[in-house]
């Protein structure tokens, strides 16, 4: 696994649009009430963010989806978590975005739950495998850091994608919610998998694992309550998906992404400032910035993966990573807009603003994005869409 240091003599476009919308955030961060209505902005201060008990937590849920209607709320469903969970790999260099046509690994995946011990032996057997893949604790597992991804991106990100999402089917009387909800992430867990190892190729035994053991588990284990209730009322724990769309021009899924967040505390010296984290196909750090008014303002650098590479001996991944950085805007955990600086990914710089938070666009959400060479793309989604999103690029 290699890593590259931020140089901004490199990227010092991506460095001077940083300095310049960073104080931009931070002005949006102190409108609140009267103020951001006068703005335009306006969405900031929508009704159903101003009513406080929208703010807390209840012991009995929902922990993930506030029924808010506005930001994050407003885009969640299926498709949102399909689109931003299911093809989060195409963010990685040389994946390609038409998700249309595209060499999926249907059969190495299809292979992988149908024989797991073919898929064991490519991947170095049982024992090699789960000691690289499951036993943290392990010599192997030590040295690969493989089970990271599985813990916390299967298992924690995976399980409260669910969550949300069966709390987004109760609120809309959806039969069997769980059920639905869970069925909707497995296929988004496969598709992330066929997507990102394309057939022609040997079953792998890390697929095997992801779908049988740690998709299943998260799900499973973030239906229990006690479970749910910690991450989201201790650690502050949620998903923030971008505004996911479809190109008419040309048929790319662009301005994906499936974050999973936390607020951790600030060692007990104050409760305005706690520990921001936020994880994906990279990891970022930093702080977030409580206001009396509920609105936070969260800004955190790290890296995400640029590349991804397979051993072709022992069949085990690893990642090459490039720095990233961004700027969020949330009401009690309700993402309202972010502005996301990847500079060597297909989103060098990325802006979302979500539905029901501009008074200009209503109950539409809208986004712009440059890619490595500056090409724009531009998209909107809406509140009744449930994560799917139009754009065009250029």
């Amino acid at each position: 696994m290699t890593t590259a240091p931020f140089r901004c003599a490199r990227d010092r476009s991506t460095c001077s649009l940083a300095w310049l919308v960073l104080p931009l955030f931070a002005a949006l961060g102190g409108c609140s009430g009267a103020t951001a209505a006068a703005t335009g902005f306006g969405g900031l201060a929508v009704a159903g963010l101003n009513d406080r008990n929208a703010y807390e937590i209840p012991e009995d849920g929902p922990y993930f989806f506030r029924g808010t209607g506005v930001g994050t709320d407003a885009t969640a469903g299926p498709f949102d978590v399909i689109l931003n969970k299911g093809f989060a790999t195409a963010q990685w260099e040389g994946y390609g975005r038409n998700i249309f046509d595209h060499p999926y690994g249907w059969h190495r995946t299809w292979r992988a739950l149908a024989h797991p011990n073919e898929a064991m032996a490519n991947s170095g057997g049982w024992g090699y495998t789960l000691k690289t893949h499951v036993l943290p604790g392990s010599e192997a597992g030590w040295k690969t850091w493989a089970w990271v991804p599985n813990y916390y991106g299967h298992v924690i990100e995976g399980g409260v994608a669910f969550r949300r999402l069966k709390e987004w089917a109760q609120d809309r009387g959806i039969g069997h919610a769980g059920l639905v909800a869970g069925v909707t992430t497995w296929t988004a867990a496969f598709l992330n998998e066929a997507f990102e190892a394309p057939d022609p190729g040997p079953a792998h035994g890390g697929t095997t694992l992801d779908l049988l053991f740690f998709d299943i588990g998260g799900i499973v284990l973030f239906n229990v309550d006690p479970v749910a209730r910690f991450f989201a009322k201790n650690l502050r724990t949620t998903i923030w998906p971008t505004q996911a769309s479809i190109l008419v021009n040309d048929g790319r899924l662009m301005n994906n992404g499936h974050h999973l967040v936390m607020k951790l505390p600030f060692l007990g010296i104050t409760d305005r400032i706690s520990f921001f984290f936020k994880g994906g196909v990279g990891f970022s750090g930093g702080i977030a910035v409580h206001r009396s008014d509920g609105l936070d303002v969260d800004v955190a650098v790290g890296w995400e993966s640029k590349q991804r590479f397979i051993d072709p001996a022992t069949r085990l991944e690893t990642a090459e990573f490039t720095t990233a950085a961004g700027v969020w805007v949330d009401r009690r955990g309700t993402l309202l807009a972010s502005l996301l600086i990847e500079p060597h990914t297909d989103r060098r710089v990325g802006l979302n603003i979500y539905p029901g938070v501009s008074s200009v666009l209503g109950d539409f959400g809208a986004w712009l994005s440059f890619d490595d060479e500056w090409r724009p793309s531009l998209g909107i989604s809406h509140r009744r869409a449930m994560g799917l999103g139009v754009g065009i690029g250029f």
